[in-house]
Order: C-alpha cells, then structure tokens, then sequence
C-alpha cells in the first residue's frame, strides 16, 4: 500500500537497498540527517494535496532484514520562520516608532527647559536680578547647567548691590 500524506516521506528496503514500501521508490542510502529538495524525491502514485514545504528533513536507520528512511516536509519549519520573522519585523517597527515618539518627547521638555532659561536670562538682562531658573527633579544635564547660571546669577547680583552700596557710601 502507498501512503499518501502532505508531507511525510518514507521508504523501507531490503538489506540489498531494494525497494520493500513507501512513498518514494529510492533515496540513495546516507548518515546522518539530510535535508533533501522536495523536486528532487522520486514520489509514488498521484500528490495531489497542497504542500507548504520545499524540502524534506530524513534520516535512514538500520532495521531487521533491511533500512528504514523516515523524513518529514520542512513546511512546518518554514511556517516557524515566517512567523519569528513577521513578529521581528513588528518589534522592531513598534521599537522605531517608540524611540521617535519618546525622542520628540525629551526633545520638547528639553526645548521647554532651555526657553525657561532664556526667560530667566532675558529677565536678568532687563534689570530682574532676582530672577532665576527653576530647577526640576530630574537632576539631569540641564539641570546642573541651570545650577551653574544660578549660581552666577547669585554671585553677579551680589557683586551688583555691593557696587551700589558704594556708590551711595561715596
């Protein structure tokens, strides 16, 4: 009897390598696993059902009086790669998509941060000498920056009422 699946391969011979039964009528004998092209197979009877698969994975064993070759189509392989692949491609689309929406979002509160300074400075300029630039919780580069011209600004009105204390001593 011929067995018939979508997928499946075997093929029992005799110790001679003639052909006993299968779904193939001969592989060449061989160690190990092998991978073998599905175009390449001397199929039996009419294969009519729909294959996924390029290729079969077999292997031959020793059995009594002859050798077994039992191999399996790849098509589920192939469908295991497709899917990692499709779910690689949405994480790393999904990862991009992430990294530029959170990049615009540092960049807006960076840019909020920096026209704060700006502020503050302008103010300083205009005569506001007590005006200074908040600081925020995340003790981050812009913060330390902040710091460092706040402690200017401190200094430099220091220095300003001590000019006109003498001033107005003179």
């Amino acid at each position: 009897s011929v067995a018939q699946s979508d997928e499946d391969i075997y093929l029992l011979t005799d110790l001679s390598g003639k052909f006993v039964a299968g779904n193939v009528s001969a592989i060449e004998r061989f160690e190990g696993w092998r991978t073998i092209d599905w175009n390449n197979l001397p199929l039996i009877g009419k294969w009519t059902a729909k294959r996924a698969s390029t290729a079969v994975v077999g292997t031959w064993t020793p059995v009594k009086d002859g050798f077994v070759f039992v191999g399996d189509g790849n098509g589920d392989l192939n469908d295991a790669q497709k899917l990692l692949l499709n779910g690689l491609l949405w994480g790393i689309c999904l990862s991009i998509i992430s990294a530029i929406i959170g990049g615009y979002l540092l960049g807006l509160r960076a840019q909020r941060r920096v026209g704060e300074m700006e502020n503050a400075l302008d103010a300083v300029a205009s005569g506001q000498l007590q005006r200074r630039i908040p600081r925020s919780s995340a003790s981050d580069d812009i913060d330390h920056v902040a710091a460092l011209i706040n402690a200017t600004l401190d200094r430099l009105q220091a220095l300003i009422e001590n000019l006109k204390q003498i001033s107005t001593d003179i």
